[in-house]
């Protein structure tokens, strides 16, 4: 009983579309169920101001003068040890964050044009997968690395 009631207004919206506007308007009805509390319910809208959310395509990065490139990294005694290449003297940050999250370690370096390896202390850290950010005022990169 309740599918045809269901049926009977979205056919009733559709003619009435129709009637008034002429042709019907796209988009203008949707049906979702959900799960709650073990149970199915089932929401009709109706409506012609809702929007259709469709995912942006990834824009291509763009070349910025200034720019930072990673050639490597890998760890070295204690030491994360990060092989770089800039296009100008710069400051870079390097940040480590925990698989949480969590901001680990903080380090600033000033580098100088051309390539260059910059050293991060990881003493202290217990074993396990970590991000590393590295930024100048232009560019930022991030990786993931494994302590062990």
């Amino acid at each position: 009983m309740k599918k045809t009631k269901v049926i009977l207004v979205l056919l009733l919206f559709i003619f009435l579309q129709f009637i008034v506007w002429g042709k019907p308007i796209q988009k203008s009805f949707a049906c979702r169920l959900e799960l709650k509390d073990g149970r199915i319910f089932q929401t009709l809208i109706l409506g012609t101001d809702w929007k259709e959310i469709t995912p942006k395509k990834a824009e291509t990065p763009k070349t910025v003068t200034g720019s930072l490139e990673i050639l490597n990294h890998k760890i070295v005694g204690d030491n994360l040890a990060i092989e770089i290449i800039t296009e100008e003297n710069s400051s870079l940050s390097t940040t480590i964050y925990n698989l949480l999250g969590e901001k680990i370690s903080l380090e600033r370096f000033s580098v100088s044009k051309g390539n260059g390896t910059l050293f991060i202390p990881l003493k202290g850290l217990p074993i396990g997968v970590y991000i590393c950010e590295i930024s100048n005022n232009k560019t930022k990169k991030v990786f993931k690395f494994l302590k062990f």
